[in-house]
Parts: structure tokens; C-alpha cells; sequence
């Protein structure tokens, strides 16, 4: 039960992550991300969040209790976001 009442807010930081990194005004490639990693980094992640959707089923992920209730929630507190999340494409 713990879960349900921790995923909302998980995801409404992933796509927020999401949508502020793909803000950007340029891009890095393979040439310059590598002046952003630090020297003593030890593991690097990357997140494909459109695949990341596709293999989740989003679509599927919209209909659940738990994702309309956050949505719900999100509305009440602030409405733009909540259009981001219903429609983060």
C-alpha cells in the first residue's frame, strides 16, 4: 500500500525531470557530454523516456486508479502541470 501512495509523486518527478531536461537550448552529443561527467563518476544512467512509455503502456498507465488520482490531485494544485501529465507527448 505503501507503493500506490509513492508512485504518484515518483512519476510526476520523472516526467518534470523529463520535460526540464528536453527544455534545453542545446543539446549535448557524443563530443561534448563528456565534459559534464566527472572524473571520479562511477556509473552513468541515461532514460529514454519516450521508449520508457512505450514499453509501459502509458496509454494503459492513463487509465489506472491510481494515476487518476494523482492527476486529480495535481489539478486541484496546479493546472498546467496536470496538463503535462495528461499529455506529456
Amino acid at each position: 500500500m505503501k507503493l500506490t501512495k509513492i508512485a504518484p509523486f515518483f512519476l510526476a518527478a520523472l516526467l518534470s525531470a523529463a520535460l526540464f531536461t528536453s527544455c534545453k537550448e542545446t543539446t549535448l552529443t557524443g563530443d561534448n557530454a563528456l565534459t559534464s561527467i566527472p572524473d571520479d563518476a562511477t556509473t552513468i544512467t541515461s532514460i529514454d523516456v519516450e521508449r520508457l512509455m512505450e514499453k509501459a503502456d502509458f496509454e494503459q498507465v492513463r487509465q489506472m486508479e491510481f494515476y487518476q488520482d494523482m492527476l486529480a490531485e495535481v489539478e486541484r494544485k496546479d493546472p498546467t502541470l496536470a496538463k503535462v501529465l495528461a499529455d506529456p507527448a
